[in-house]
């Protein structure tokens, strides 16, 4: 979910029954539960691309196959007593089942770029980050205007995802947040401080969310993944009240006027 542009739009988990200790209490949730870790971990690290796709938890029998199968693994994995990534104990079926422990990470030009990762025959992805991408500009390094141009983004941003969200496979679980955020956004200029503080707060969490889930640019485009950057930067640290946002007289943030 925080790596791979082309992931599934939707998350199935199905976890065993354990009387005591995972529930159907837990079950319902276990949605909310990963979102929320998943955000503020966004919040803290922005220039990490994060997807929020939905999550559909089931509380299954013990005996189900697929648990079983995860048990099987989950025992020998335990029984060979992995330290790092390599096997100290009994290892004889692991080497069976054809588990192959493997994992790097590393920059390649920039932060973030290049990830690979095996296990069994092995998956690699490539390319988080467009080579050709400009660095995106520090929110120290940018003033008061320009600041609130990337607001003015965020908020069309917002506005054409909630347009599209209802009936969308990769949003339409955001449909709600991202329709509220944009509906805040036509009445902004009218609102007063305390309340705009609070519209604004929704807006920059709804941009967070849709950010990369949708995502709301071209993935391909240096410039573009810089830009998006910069707007998850800014958003993360008005959420953390790092920054204070100015607003020019006469502001507006609904559609029309954020257009581009």
């Amino acid at each position: 979910m925080t790596a791979f542009q082309d992931d599934f739009d939707t998350i199935h988990v199905f976890v065993a029954s354990r009387e005591g200790s995972f529930e159907q209490k837990h079950v319902d949730a276990w949605p909310d539960y990963c979102t929320n870790m998943q955000f503020g971990a966004l919040v803290g690290m922005p220039a990490l691309p994060s997807r929020f796709p939905r999550i559909d938890a089931k509380l299954v029998s013990p005996d189900n196959p697929g648990v079983q199968v995860c048990d099987f693994v989950l025992w020998a994995t335990q029984r060979s007593r992995p330290h790092g990534l390599n096997p100290t104990g009994k290892s004889e079926w692991l080497r069976r089942l054809k588990l192959d422990l493997w994992a790097a990470s590393g920059a390649k030009d920039s932060a973030q770029q290049a990830l690979e990762g095996r296990l069994g025959t092995g998956v690699e992805r490539y390319i988080i980050q467009p080579t050709d991408s400009p660095p995106p500009r520090k929110l120290q390094d940018l003033d008061d205007a320009e600041r609130w141009a990337l607001t003015r983004q965020i908020a069309n941003d917002v506005h054409r995802a909630a347009a599209i969200a209802r009936g969308s496979s990769k949003i339409g679980h955001l449909a709600g947040m991202l329709e509220r955020a944009s509906s805040a956004c036509e009445i902004a200029h009218q609102m007063h401080t305390s309340e705009l503080g609070e519209a604004l707060s929704n807006l920059m969490e709804a941009f967070l969310l849709v950010c990369h889930t949708l995502p709301v640019f071209d993935v391909a485009d240096g410039a573009a993944w810089a830009r998006a950057t910069e707007k998850r930067f800014l958003a993360s640290a008005f959420m953390k009240r790092e920054i204070p946002l100015w607003m020019p007289n006469a502001f507006s943030l609904r559609a029309n006027d954020v257009a581009t």
